[in-house]
């Protein structure tokens, strides 16, 4: 954050806005799937069973690792719950290029919300809210963060 609050864009003053967001540092792209709500990951999750991808992690699993072989990802953090956060570093990227990246993971089934500069997401070892379960590190390349660590 740039700064203690920024203002939002109905102009309310709040200590997490698009305003007092920094640069970004990570394109974070968020899968989940939720088989029991939505009948189209119903069918994804039928259709995956097929190639040994038994449950909606492995599919998020899965899309992470060919994300991967597009842009590089630094860190994979289990929810607690269904989904998987991928952190891509991304600081000096033109913003237009990270656009497209995240584009197309949409395509695969992202979620939209994290393009959202000032959207959480999870954090290595921090606590889901609604189940308190940690949210696990389920992969890790540290020669992939910045230098200045």
């Amino acid at each position: 954050m740039t700064a203690r609050t920024g203002t939002t864009q109905t102009g309310r003053t709040s200590p997490k806005t698009n305003a007092n967001t920094g640069p970004r540092q990570y394109l974070v792209i968020e899968f989940d799937f939720k088989p029991d709500e939505r009948s189209e990951d119903a069918r994804l999750l039928g259709f995956a069973k097929q190639f040994g991808l038994n449950t909606t992690r492995d599919i998020c699993a899965a899309l992470a690792d060919h994300l991967a072989q597009i842009a590089p990802l630094a860190l994979v953090i289990w929810s607690g719950g269904k989904s998987l956060h991928c952190w891509h570093p991304c600081a000096g990227v033109p913003e237009e290029k990270l656009k497209t990246l995240f584009t197309y993971a949409c395509t695969l089934g992202a979620d939209p919300a994290t393009w959202t500069p000032s959207q959480f997401v999870r954090i290595p070892c921090g606590r889901n809210a609604k189940t308190m379960k940690r949210q696990e590190v389920l992969y890790f390349a540290p020669g992939l963060l910045p230098a200045n660590i």
